[in-house]
């Protein structure tokens, strides 16, 4: 008789953690395991500390598709066309309308603060809304015509005419909505009076999910390492990450990793608890 071969689930016994041909996945199930390891390559580049915060970041995320619905979650970013480089100016405009504006189109949110390559903060947020943003919406193919636009392989008139049959009743009026409190477009007269009160932001992209809450949340969270990159002195004390009360209570950083220098520690402190018995 001759010994079983091994058997050959064991080791898949997670996902990924064995030889696995990606290209053989799903379209969607491909993306999302190409962000999960773009950002566990991240992962290994940075401070422990902001290991947990990607970590965090990845469960906060996935926390909210499954709560509100992912029709009713989306990412939002929004940028300065001036080069403001001062943090706490910019923690103070991202304060002001968060605290204002937000509650009234959106059940939570979960922010996350970047430098841009020109030194520039902007802010990419996901956001709860209260409506349905993904119903009637083209989701892929608005995410094109926004690419298209940035490599300006479209014109101006083209991607206005096309924006309008691509985008669903809900997902128009919030960015109307944005459009009115910043001053933006058909309302920028707004700026022009004296006195006027806006907004002093010049772009808020809110966009649906494009694939799942798992992609969105690995595409979120490596802004924390790209953001620590370009990380300056006079940024000590900010904190990249944000979120409303409830979001932040689904997981927060104060934990251990089971395997590597935590386990170790872990080790060392049970061999030197054993000395001090004996």
């Amino acid at each position: 008789r001759r010994e079983a071969p091994p058997a050959a689930a064991l080791i898949h016994q997670n996902r990924n953690n064995g030889i696995e041909n990606l290209s053989a996945l799903p379209r969607d199930e491909f993306r999302v395991e190409q962000e999960r390891q773009a950002v566990d390559a991240v992962m290994q580049c940075i401070p422990a500390r902001l290991r947990k915060k990607m970590f965090a970041l990845r469960l906060k995320i996935e926390w909210m598709v499954l709560t509100y619905g992912i029709n009713h979650v989306g990412l939002q970013t929004m940028t300065i066309r001036e080069n403001v480089t001062d943090r706490k100016e910019f923690e103070r405009r991202f304060k002001s309308i968060s605290t204002n504006a937000f509650p009234k189109l959106y059940s939570a949110w979960l922010r996350v603060f970047e430098r841009q390559q020109r030194g520039c903060w902007h802010a990419h947020v996901v956001v709860a809304t209260k409506e349905d943003i993904r119903t009637g919406t083209d989701v892929v193919a608005l995410n094109q015509l926004l690419k298209d636009k940035r490599d300006r392989k479209v014109s101006k008139a083209i991607y206005y005419s096309r924006i309008k049959e691509l985008a669903s009743p809900n997902l128009r009026a919030i960015w109307k909505e944005f459009r009115r409190l910043c001053g933006l477009k058909e309302f920028k007269a707004r700026r022009q009076k004296k006195g006027a009160r806006y907004y002093k932001f010049d772009a808020c992209h809110l966009l649906p999910i494009i694939n799942t809450a798992q992609a969105l949340a690995a595409y979120v969270s490596k802004y924390v390492g790209k953001g620590f990159a370009l990380r300056r002195p006079e940024d000590k004390g900010m904190r990249l990450v944000g979120s409303t009360r409830n979001v932040s209570r689904v997981c927060n950083e104060r934990f251990s990793w089971a395997g590597g220098g935590g386990k170790l520690w872990r080790a060392k402190l049970g061999i030197l608890g054993g000395d001090a018995a004996d």
